[in-house]
């Protein structure tokens, strides 16, 4: 997986990101990378959207900011930064991934999904609006066979 572009806030898992500075000079390092660079120890990637991948063996991995619980790994701070992938925990057996605006989705092999973040907007299907910092069942259908994240709302298709 390769990714280039906005680094600000380790959204490219390279290994590093730009942070503050970035906002008063963008010329500070690590604000951008204009070149293609490898997304750090992700093998067999499957499926993957903006700061998250799912692996053939089943795990997902989440990179970038951790506004509002984006990246499922249960970190309870907002300003916290991952700039490298790391495993989320609780999920098994994803096939593919897709995120939202501060947030995500997974989908099993089994046809079940799994959402994390903001839940401001019931983007969750929780039937609840409270974020969660860690996956959490979808009260969807069962059988879902494809997901979209959407800007504060999410889709699954179910054949």
């Amino acid at each position: 997986l390769w990714a280039w572009g906005d680094n600000r806030q380790g959204q490219l898992g390279n290994g590093k990101f730009g942070g503050d500075p970035c906002y008063s000079s963008p010329d500070a390092p690590n604000c951008y990378e204009a070149a293609p660079g490898q997304v750090l120890g992700l093998t067999d990637v499957v499926s993957f959207d903006e700061g998250f991948a799912a692996l053939a063996n089943g795990t997902a991995w989440s990179w970038g900011n951790n506004y509002s619980g984006r990246l499922g790994t249960g970190q309870t701070c907002d300003e916290c930064v991952t700039a490298t992938p790391a495993q989320m925990p609780g999920l098994t057996g994803v096939r593919s991934v897709s995120s939202s605006i501060d947030g995500g989705y997974a989908l099993g092999t089994d046809g079940k999904l799994w959402a994390w973040g903001s839940n401001a907007d019931g983007q969750l299907g929780t039937e609840a609006l409270e974020e969660s910092r860690v996956p959490v069942p979808v009260a969807a259908p069962t059988g879902v066979s494809k997901i979209s994240g959407g800007l504060y709302a999410g889709f699954a298709l179910v054949p």
